[in-house]
């Protein structure tokens, strides 16, 4: 009689009645997926279809235009998978770098006095931020192709040859030693935003200013220039030629890795000039008020956490 109370109770109990019907639709999906599953493995095999991650280390067939590492259609579709996940980084990161200088300069030029420049940027982020991104890839490729052949090359500026092949450029031969170089600009230059805080800190607590780009700009090329000279790299720099019908040399990136960047790139740039900080002077003044007086609470705010940092440095 009192376990017929207590389950009476704990039924009316909303949390109780909670957590029995998390469980009962948790069981449900697993017994859902479990038999999902179940038919999908007795029907393969019915059929003698294999499963499974073992074709990674079979051989591709496929051939890939622009590899960042020495790839051919007798490889392994693992390697064939490394080359798409390095072609995919190196877009996004060209993307990012260009989006974001023509998104800036866009931006600006949104608040123009210039009425005509002003409202072609206005179409150019409208426009571009619309389109469906597919659509865009596929104007471009189309203009790309519209490019003459490769005798007759465009040369926008000396070793830069376009084409509707795509775009041929110098590039210097990579070595073990470059990577090093790389490692120590990557250390310099955070050597370098290290001392600005350091210097700034210090500022803040005597007063006296400190000149931040001596230190900066010998850590940024010095340590990099030293990296170089005691490794012994050797810089050399390969140009396209135009043999016969097509070029040699150098660096290519086709037209539909172009298409596909110029896409990003555009996209990216046209948010990035929507939500510039600029963009605030659009605004009526009372609201540039209130988005300027957060700006100082925020700024202030953190140079009184880095007076606090510093003090309690130089108290320990």
């Amino acid at each position: 009689m009192k376990s017929e109370k207590t389950i009476t109770a704990s039924w009316y109990d909303r949390r109780f009645r909670g957590l029995l019907w998390q469980v009962l639709v948790v069981a449900i999906v697993v017994a859902a997926i479990a038999w999902l599953w179940r038919n999908a493995a007795h029907n393969l095999d019915a059929r003698r279809i294999s499963t499974g991650f073992g074709f990674l280390s079979r051989e591709a067939g496929m051939p890939i235009a622009d590899t960042l590492i020495a790839y051919s259609p007798s490889d392994t579709y693992v390697r064939a998978l490394i080359v798409g996940v390095l072609n995919t980084i190196r877009v996004a990161a060209i993307g990012v770098v260009l989006a974001t200088i023509i998104g800036t300069l866009i931006g600006i030029a949104r608040l123009s006095k210039n009425w005509m420049l002003a409202r072609l940027c206005a179409i150019y982020v409208e426009v571009l931020r619309d389109l469906p991104l597919l659509l865009q890839i596929f104007v471009w490729y189309v203009l790309l192709q519209g490019l003459p052949p490769a005798r007759q090359a465009l040369q926008p500026l000396p070793g830069l040859f376009l084409t509707n092949r795509g775009l041929f450029i110098p590039t210097i031969h990579w070595e073990a030693a470059h990577g090093l170089v790389l490692l120590a600009l990557c250390a310099g230059v955070a050597g370098a935003v290290a001392y600005r805080r350091r210097a700034i800190a210090a500022q803040m607590l005597d007063g006296r200013p400190r000149r931040i780009w001596p230190v900066a700009l010998t850590l940024i090329i010095g340590v990099p220039a030293l990296a170089s000279f005691g490794s012994g790299a050797v810089w050399s720099v390969s140009a396209p030629e135009l043999r016969g019908f097509n070029f040699v040399g150098g660096a290519s990136r086709g037209a539909w890795p172009l298409a596909r960047r110029d896409h990003q790139t555009d996209r990216a740039a046209a948010d990035h000039a929507l939500h510039h900080p600029s963009a605030d002077e659009s605004v009526p003044e009372s609201d540039q008020e209130l988005v300027a007086r957060g700006r100082y609470r925020l700024s202030r705010h953190r140079l009184d956490c880095e007076y606090d940092a510093q003090s309690d440095r130089a108290g320990d």
